[in-house]
C-alpha cells in the first residue's frame, strides 16, 4: 500500500510539473483507475468472506466428528 501511494504521488508530481496534459482528458482515466481499485478491493473482501464461511463449516464438521 505504501508503494502504491508513493507511485501515485510521483505520477502526480511528474504530470503536474514536467508534463503538460489537459485534465479533461486525464480525468476519465483516473476515474477508471479508482473504479478498478475499488472493484479489486470488493473482490478481495468477497473472497475473504467466502473463505471464512468455508472454514467455519469445516470447523463444525470437525467438531461433529470428534
Amino acid at each position: 500500500m505504501k508503494n502504491l501511494i508513493i507511485s501515485l504521488l510521483a505520477t502526480y508530481i511528474f504530470y503536474t510539473q514536467f508534463c503538460v496534459i489537459e485534465m479533461p482528458y486525464l480525468m476519465p482515466i483516473v476515474v477508471l483507475m479508482i473504479w478498478g481499485f475499488l472493484a479489486e478491493i470488493d473482490c478481495y473482501i468477497e473472497d475473504f468472506k467466502t473463505t471464512r464461511k468455508r472454514g467455519e463449516k469445516l470447523q463444525r464438521k470437525i467438531r461433529r466428528l470428534a
